[in-house]
């Protein structure tokens, strides 16, 4: 059995995607109102948070696509997709070297970079479900707005397609916002409810008791676990929650002044 894993890091990632000309006010919106309030939420509980829109300073279009795609697995779980009712430009071509670290990809030579990033980010990956965000907006706002409807059918067709899987994938999916202040507080509401249950109050670290709890203490402790583990026949799954039970058990005795090393509780192996 492989040593317990480290308690999660503390850290938010999300990756932003989106059809770029006809939705650059709402990613603007998310960028200068929204996500600054969500990192001031995330550093009041100890967390780092980060996002990632690629739509922004990449000259080279060749480049786009590989760096999305390495980007969306940086930021694995947390994703989130913007569409009105454009498709997106489809690339040209998809790099040799790329199709043959994604095979998948060869199946898509007529996908926008958008659906690709959806596909890559979400579509194909079920256990995105509870960190991925999509929302479409009401499509009375692109039909008064020159630019923001996709004019070729085909595309229209990929479109609708396209909302179609998302729809149906489970995946949490918020309809028809009618300004880019409505999406924002959608977007607020549902990152901050993220934030509460992965890394709620209760969970901020004391940063003096995290010092004193030092990495030799770490290494035995998972070292005794896994022990544990061994002989009581764990499932392997459990060994991580263990760690961090058992972290939060240490640096209490620690705190008190009662602390002569890492141990396993009587309660944790009943």
């Amino acid at each position: 059995m492989p040593p317990a894993d480290q308690p999660r890091q503390r850290e938010i990632r999300v990756y932003v995607s989106s059809t770029f000309r006809d939705l650059q006010e709402e990613r603007e919106e998310l960028a200068n109102r929204i996500f600054p309030q969500l990192r001031r939420l995330c550093e009041s509980r100890g967390v780092t948070w980060g996002e990632v829109d690629l739509r922004w300073g990449v000259p080279d279009e060749g480049k786009v696509l590989p760096l999305c795609l390495a980007e969306i697995e940086r930021c694995r779980p947390y994703f989130i997709g913007l569409l009105g009712e454009r498709y997106g430009g489809v690339p040209e071509q998809i790099p040799e070297e790329l199709l043959a670290a994604q095979p998948w990809l060869d199946k898509h030579h007529e996908q926008s970079v958008t659906a690709i990033e959806v596909f890559h980010g979400v579509l194909r990956n079920p256990e995105m479900a509870e960190h991925a965000f999509f929302y479409f907006r009401d499509p009375r706002y692109a039909a008064a707005r020159e630019g923001f409807t996709e004019e070729d059918p085909a595309r229209r067709e990929r479109l609708a397609a396209l909302k179609a899987a998302i729809r149906g994938s489970g995946v949490p999916v918020a309809e028809n916002f009618a300004t880019p202040h409505q999406l924002g507080e959608w977007v607020l509401r549902d990152f901050t409810a993220v934030i509460d249950n992965l890394y709620p109050e209760s969970s901020i670290p004391d940063p003096l008791v995290d010092h004193c709890l030092d990495q030799g203490d770490r290494t035995a402790l998972q070292g005794a676990l896994c022990n544990q583990a061994e002989t009581l026949d764990w499932r392997e799954d459990l060994v991580g929650t263990m760690f961090q039970e058992q972290e939060i058990l240490c640096r209490e005795l620690k705190s008190r002044g009662d602390y002569s090393g890492p141990r396993i509780s009587d309660q944790a192996i009943s």
